[in-house]
């Protein structure tokens, strides 16, 4: 009786193991670059007034971001994960106001779905994809000549792919990957018109601003 408890107590410790290890949290230092041509997109409001918003933008400067990921390996050499993080990218002009300038932040909320094939002494390669929402939330408000603006900007749809390479140790698994990533933020432009004595007149412009950018991350899986 003794020798078949300690048997079950062996396989369940066992089985709990194997399952344990199909879980595995990976940490990603992201750098990410704008690329593309820069682009507008022309609206005519009231009054006469002409303005050409941003459709497609581009970042003065890199995107720094880490995320975490929690994953699960579903099949042998596939696995997907559910991931946040936070990044941000310092002086970005002020919409509608090139002379200010803000510190844009982000956290995104994504699924990943990875393929990872195999390689000799212990290296593999592995593909990915990414999906989810990216939150940010700024305001801003300033007055020119022409009339008061105010302008809000969400976050949006992301998408990602990425490709890379690493190699198992005893305890972590070190990559290396280069990916391209497509970001959408949902903006608000309200222009208020005033002229002496008439009531004051209000415009809303609503817009989706993207970016494509290309992305170079330094992970570790545990």
């Amino acid at each position: 009786m003794k020798k078949a408890a300690f048997l079950v107590l062996f396989l369940v410790a066992i089985g709990a193991r194997a399952q344990e290890a199909r879980f595995f949290i990976e940490t990603d230092y992201q750098l990410k670059f704008s690329v593309g041509k820069a682009s507008t997109q022309s609206f005519s409001l009231i009054r006469n007034l002409d303005v050409d918003l941003p459709y497609v933008s581009r970042y003065g400067y890199p995107v720094n971001a880490l995320n975490v990921t929690f994953n699960y390996s579903i099949f042998k050499n596939v696995s997907a994960g559910l991931g946040f993080g936070f990044s941000f990218v310092k002086f970005e002009p002020v919409p509608l106001s090139s002379s200010s300038y803000y510190d844009k932040l982000m956290a995104p909320l994504y699924l990943r779905l990875r393929y990872t094939l195999p390689l000799k002494n212990n290296f593999f390669v592995l593909a990915e994809v990414d999906g989810g929402y990216q939150y940010s939330s700024n305001r801003w408000e300033f007055i020119e000549d022409a009339g008061d603006f105010k302008t809000k900007e969400n976050g949006g749809a992301m998408f990602g792919a990425s490709f890379g390479f690493g190699i198992k140790t005893k305890k972590y698994q070190p990559l290396l990957k280069v990916g391209y990533e497509f970001t959408q933020f949902n903006r608000q432009y309200i222009y208020t018109f005033t002229d002496n004595w008439l009531p004051t007149v209000y415009q809303s412009v609503n817009i989706n601003t993207y970016y494509n950018l290309i992305k170079l991350s330094l992970a570790i899986s545990f």
